[in-house]
């Protein structure tokens, strides 16, 4: 108490650069994420965030912008900084080979998140089980067509999907799913998927959105042609953020809890509502 009291009293700042050089160490942590628009990005960044502080580590935060060239870009900027280990969240478009020759050239450890490439560790959930939790909801519901909205192509949308056929499609409910229902995951992503359906003069009994962010734009699109959501058209979405809880009424939302490294097994508590 009395070190730091005069710690306090002099100014003094640690200085972890020269704690590096006696100790042959250093604590940084790069963690390069798309962008934190997205509300479930952005919880997983600030959830990094706590653990690095917690460990005692300092974490360098860099975006990509779903950029993969911008990502490689940061990749090395990391890599010229000494980072201990980096944690990336894939833009969309990463060549597998190509991460991997510049991580390896500089013998850094690496975690994906989120998004799995294969060739590295991986933290993730697990998109397939998440998707057939949905099945008893829908089923509740009384749906007999359902419409998995928004995304871009990625291993998670094609997960989502397979979850959702493999849990509906043996129990006779049609699930729609093609090229034109895809989007920028964004509220007016959302929105414009579901608008294209309309527009086929496709009304489902369920649309399940790819994320809490494109539900969003769900319930405004629907309420500009008429409809209520939950009553006229049940939603369903993924990872359980604070705009699922905050939508009138709320969205059943299956959130993605504890995973295992290497992505092996994902808990999913799946919260009910209209």
């Amino acid at each position: 108490m009395k070190v730091r009291e005069a710690m306090d009293q002099l100014g003094y700042v640690y200085n972890r650069q020269a704690a590096n050089l006696r100790q042959s160490r250093s604590m940084p942590i790069g963690l390069i994420v798309t962008e934190i628009i997205n509300p479930y990005f952005a919880e997983l960044a600030m959830a990094v965030d706590q653990i690095t502080h917690d460990a005692g580590c300092t974490i360098f935060i860099g975006y990509s912008r779903d950029d993969a060239d911008r990502q490689h870009e940061i990749v090395a900027s990391m890599i010229e900084r000494q980072v201990d280990g980096l944690l990336i969240l894939p833009a969309l478009g990463t060549d597998p080979e190509r991460l991997a020759k510049q991580v390896n050239a500089a013998n850094l450890p690496v975690v994906l998140l989120a998004r799995w490439l294969g060739g590295f560790d991986y933290v993730g959930s697990e998109n397939v089980k998440g998707a057939r939790m949905l099945e008893d909801h829908l089923a509740a519901v009384g749906s007999r067509t359902v419409a998995l909205l928004g995304g871009r192509p990625a291993p998670s949308l094609a997960e989502r999907e397979e979850g959702l056929r493999a849990a509906l499609e043996p129990k006779g409910v049609e699930v729609w799913s093609s090229e034109e229902l895809r989007s920028p995951v964004s509220p007016e992503g959302g929105a414009e998927a579901l608008g294209r359906l309309f527009d086929q003069g496709k009304l489902p009994d369920a649309v399940v959105a790819y994320s809490d962010i494109i539900a969003q734009g769900l319930y405004h699109e629907m309420r500009r042609r008429g409809l209520e959501p939950g009553r006229d058209v049940a939603v369903a979405s993924f990872d359980d953020t604070r705009i699922a809880a905050g939508q009138v009424p709320p969205i059943t939302s299956v959130a993605g809890g504890d995973v295992n490294r290497f992505g092996c097994g994902a808990f999913w508590p799946l919260k009910r509502f209209a």
